[in-house]
């Protein structure tokens, strides 16, 4: 409270101060709808039996993994051991938010496309906004999704281990402000952003002390996006000082050519190099990009299995560059030196008669000075 001595009869004035107001007026209001949720049965806000008896779960704390997809856009799989709801006409997603929010066991929650957008799918992540024990969180397909509506999520959940927002289109802004709320999650391991128009990698990397780099992250796939090869280079120089990524996807940006793939360098020459898999499929790779690849492998000795396209421009000149990476014969010494860790090149059929194939087998044995 506020007190002031005010004219001179000096008489005394009690108010509230402002921010107290505030804090009081959100205290009701949270007061007021936790009284308006113990009024409500799940059978009042849901459009099924089915939907009722998983709210009434989520609300147990008896729910430990959730799908949640729209009844419009039903994907064809096997949802294991995950509760679905199927969202209808008649389900609420204020209270399935809220409840979500509050729940305590909920670890595991998958929310795919959902046809209602707008203020329903809104309420939903305003809800799950409060949650504090989800640990993998999946957004299929929310082509105008808004990274803030989840930003306090983002920021303050601190369980948080896998992150998948694929196919959301959020854009160089919406990664930006996804680092930023982002950085503060040292347990974070995997990281998903595919198909997300996302290509100013530098822009993203602005005023954001993670920089795509995690203490524990193992796993960052930013496939089917708009990377080129300034991003490409940008990328490559922050995770260079990464110790614990074994697995980097950037297939599909198709803007990348042989001069980005050159910058992988940095990260492929750096002593905390822990890299295993190196994806680069569909991708334009000719006789160039083969031999940037090579050069940065050379002295790598930590990937196992490098994904290329199926189809590409790599002749037998390119080919010549893998094999004098696996086996350098101008010496007895340039062979030892050569690569005895990458024993994979996915995807690309390799010449069935080239010697590749033969030095990809001696690179899986487990003596490897043997095989040198």
């Amino acid at each position: 409270f506020i007190v002031e001595l005010q004219g001179s009869a000096n008489h005394l004035i009690i108010s509230s101060s402002p921010s107290l107001e505030g804090e009081s007026a959100t205290m009701n209001n949270d007061n007021n709808e936790e009284k308006q949720a113990r009024a409500v049965t799940s059978r009042d806000v849901t459009s099924s039996a089915h939907n009722s008896a998983i709210l009434d779960q989520i609300r147990r704390d008896d729910c430990l993994q959730l799908l949640i997809e729209s009844h419009d856009a039903l994907y064809d799989y096997d949802v294991g051991d995950k509760s679905q709801f199927v969202v209808d006409d008649g389900d609420n997603m204020h209270w399935l938010g809220y409840h979500i929010g509050r729940s305590v066991a909920l670890i595991d929650l998958c929310i795919n496309s959902e046809e209602r957008r707008g203020r329903d799918r809104d309420a939903l992540m305003r809800g799950i906004n409060s949650n504090r024990s989800i640990e993998v969180l999946e957004l299929y397909d929310h082509l105008d999704f808004d990274v803030s509506l989840l930003g306090n999520f983002f920021a303050n959940n601190p369980k948080l281990r896998s992150l998948s927002l694929d196919g959301n289109d959020i854009g160089d802004d919406g990664a930006a402000a996804l680092m930023k709320a982002l950085a503060n999650q040292p347990q974070l391991n995997s990281l998903s952003l595919p198909s997300n128009n996302i290509g100013r990698i530098d822009f993203c990397q602005q005023n954001c002390t993670s920089r795509w780099v995690f203490p524990c992250l193992v796993e960052l796939d930013l496939s089917f996006n708009r990377i080129d090869d300034i991003g490409l280079e940008a990328l490559a120089s922050s995770l260079a000082s990464s110790t614990s990524l074994k697995r980097l996807d950037v297939s599909s940006n198709t803007l990348i050519t042989s001069s980005g793939l050159r910058s992988l360098s940095a990260l492929l020459h750096s002593e905390n190099c822990r890299l295993e898999d190196l994806c680069l499929d569909a991708m334009p790779i000719d006789d160039d990009g083969a031999e940037a690849l090579a050069t940065g492998l050379l002295s790598n000795m930590s990937v196992k299995r490098l994904m290329l396209p199926a189809t590409s421009g790599i002749t037998e000149s390119g080919w010549s560059s893998f094999s004098r990476l696996l086996c350098d014969k101008s010496s007895i010494n340039s062979i030892h030196k050569s690569n005895h860790t990458l024993n994979q090149i996915g995807s690309l059929p390799v010449p069935r008669d080239h010697d590749i194939r033969h030095y990809l087998k001696l690179n899986t044995s487990s003596n490897l000075h043997r095989t040198a």
